[in-house]
């Protein structure tokens, strides 16, 4: 498992390079922010299928996942720009990974306020 920020997608082949990064690495699931792509969707390429959403080209955060694993996926969901989780099916417990992509201090506080309370709701419905 792996998480990679990778500032944007609109440079040339930059798909081709986290496809070939997650290879090299041997990675089952990879976190993705800041992709800046319209749109959501889930976009397959080879043995890897990348389930991603934004708003507007703006930030973004998606998982691409490993077919070893893909199968597992029970749920993908979207918060907002700098929020989405991954719900996996363990042998006995299910695995939720929250991808998120912080504000920099230079953000104004109300979106640093608004970061915090958004990822403290999505915390706590998922607990024990």
């Amino acid at each position: 498992m792996g998480a990679w920020n990778v500032r944007s997608l609109y440079r040339a082949r930059a798909f081709r390079e986290i496809i070939k990064e997650a290879d090299r690495y041997d990675l089952d699931l990879l976190a993705v922010q800041e992709f800046r792509w319209g749109d959501g969707s889930t976009l397959k390429s080879g043995h890897l299928t990348f389930l991603y959403s934004t708003n507007e080209h703006f930030l973004g955060t998606g998982f691409l996942v490993n077919e070893r694993i893909i199968n597992s996926v029970k749920d993908f969901k979207f918060v907002n720009d700098r929020m989405s989780y991954i719900i996996i099916k363990g042998k006995w417990y299910n695995y939720v990974i929250i991808n998120v992509h912080c504000p920099t201090e230079d953000k104004d506080e109300e979106t640093e306020d608004l970061y915090y309370e958004t990822s403290e709701q999505l915390y706590d419905p998922l607990g024990p």
